[in-house]
């Protein structure tokens, strides 16, 4: 089973199947029939969210689990349930089509649903117990697992014309998503903006279902973000120390307990089964790591003034820096620098996307060239900082895609005054507000109507690659 670390790469990969896949060099065009809408009465009679008169105190974690034992479909019906997800909705809604999915458990989604009604969810990782980047985390596939359920049991209610059960639906789904978040690793924070997509492309589908009604406000009313990173991100910042507290300790007043020698050989013993040097047991495994823990002791003997005058320039006392063994320089300079160069990277999760372009290329050009001028004795940067600025654009991506449906939503209830027309602008749209700036770019949305034919484009929608996403959206029937 991957670790937590691996875990990591394989989440971000998986962000990129939600939602639209790119040709090679040209836009990705997304046909959008929406049908006219009304106001609902009163307002916010549909939520997104479990309302509160429906939550209850308890840890859902614990009935997440329990509704995995109880979901337990053939490896068949998991493969069937991502194809059926993944087809054109008119071509789900068939008649003959919707006989084929015969998937649904009204007692594991009565479980799922009353998880999702609960006030908290911990998971109770081993977090001081082991390794942090050792951390199995069986949970997630299954939490993915279920959220295909949820939302294709949403998408067969919106087909059948079920559209109350459908926001009901899409409710556990939300809070399946934001539970799953709540776990202390940047994993569950991404899984959890997975399941919102999935979430998300029900909601398209029921915006283009005649008699659907309009979500404007229950999007509208959606805490924001609805995926919180801090918790994961917090507990990525101390992983290290989580998993060796002694870095934490060492320098200060009360550190004597510190057996210093002993936690510089179990940090080198871990940095070489990390990198890689050691795979098992093969032969002359064991001198390849000796010659490793050499390399590393030399290394550490020949920079000890550089390293002591780092400490002292990031404001340690240099009474105390002169005190420290060499064991004791080498645990406290590890930390200081890989707190320098974690920060760099983690600092920019809370700003807007848009405004960590370049914050973000400084801090990746910064970490690459530390690791080629071996600013690190003991390099944890180089090899366990996560891809901060991915993650953060997966996020921004769902957040942008929550606005999108606003706009959707909006359109609907503009063409549902005026006859079915579209609006010229975004700024004709006055009735409710529409959200002002693309969360990706920091500039207003790109719209633009042409006939009965609007198109909203959304530029960067892959990080790093110049491939945009519009949507070409016209009216039912008109």
């Amino acid at each position: 089973m991957p670790s937590r670390s691996s875990f990591l790469f394989i989440a971000i990969a998986l962000l990129s199947a939600v939602g639209e896949v790119f040709a090679a060099d040209e836009a990705q065009i997304v046909p959008l029939a929406i049908t006219p809408a009304t106001e609902p009465v009163p307002s916010l009679q549909y939520q997104l969210l479990p309302k509160h008169l429906d939550r209850r105190p308890g840890n859902a974690a614990v009935r997440y689990e329990r509704a995995a034992l109880q979901y337990r479909p053939e490896a068949k019906v998991d493969t069937d349930v991502a194809e059926w997800l993944d087809l054109p909705f008119a071509e789900f809604a068939q008649p003959a089509q919707l006989k084929k999915m015969s998937t649904e458990s009204e007692k594991v989604f009565a479980e799922l649903r009353r998880a999702s009604q609960l006030e908290s969810c911990h998971w109770e990782l081993p977090l001081r117990e082991q390794m942090f980047f050792e951390i199995l985390l069986p949970e997630v596939q299954e939490l993915r697992r279920l959220a295909r359920y949820v939302a294709l049991k949403a998408r067969r209610e919106i087909a059948t014309k079920r559209f109350d059960e459908a926001v009901a639906t899409l409710q556990v789904g939300y809070g399946l998503a934001r539970h799953t978040a709540e776990g202390p690793t940047l994993i569950h924070g991404l899984v959890g903006v997975s399941i919102t997509g999935l979430m998300n492309s029900v909601l398209f589908d029921l915006a283009q279902s005649p008699g659907a009604p309009s979500l404007y406000w229950a999007l509208t009313f959606q805490p924001r973000p609805l995926i919180d990173l801090r918790p994961g991100m917090e507990a990525e910042m101390s992983g290290l120390f989580l998993s060796f507290s002694e870095l934490i300790n060492i320098g200060r007043e009360d550190s004597g307990t510190v057996d210093a020698p002993a936690a510089v050989n179990r940090l080198i013993d871990t940095l070489t089964g990390m990198s890689g040097m050691i795979e098992g047991s093969p032969p002359g495994g064991e001198i390849i790591k000796l010659s490793s823990k050499v390399a590393l002791y030399a290394m550490a003997a020949v920079r000890k003034l550089e390293m002591q005058d780092y400490l002292k320039a990031c404001r340690w006392p240099a009474a105390r820096v002169d005190k420290l063994s060499d064991a004791e320089l080498l645990l406290a300079f590890t930390r200081v620098k890989y707190e320098e160069l974690r920060d760099l990277q983690f600092r920019l999760l809370s700003l807007p996307y848009w405004q960590t372009t370049a914050g973000s290329a400084a801090a990746n050009e910064r970490l690459r060239s530390a690791g080629k001028k071996f600013e690190e004795v003991l390099p944890f940067a180089a090899l366990i900082l996560p891809a901060v600025g991915s993650v953060h654009h997966s996020s921004a991506k769902s957040e942008r895609r929550l606005d999108v449906l606003r706009i959707v939503e909006a359109l609907r209830l503009y063409a549902g005054k005026h006859d079915g027309a579209l609006p010229p602008s975004l700024d004709a749209v006055t009735d409710v507000p529409v959200p002002p700036l693309d969360l990706i770019t920091g500039k207003p949305f790109v719209y633009a109507l042409a006939g009965k034919t609007a198109r909203l484009t959304l530029p960067d929608e892959n990080r790093g690659e110049k491939k945009t996403l519009v949507y070409e959206i016209t009216v039912q029937g008109k």
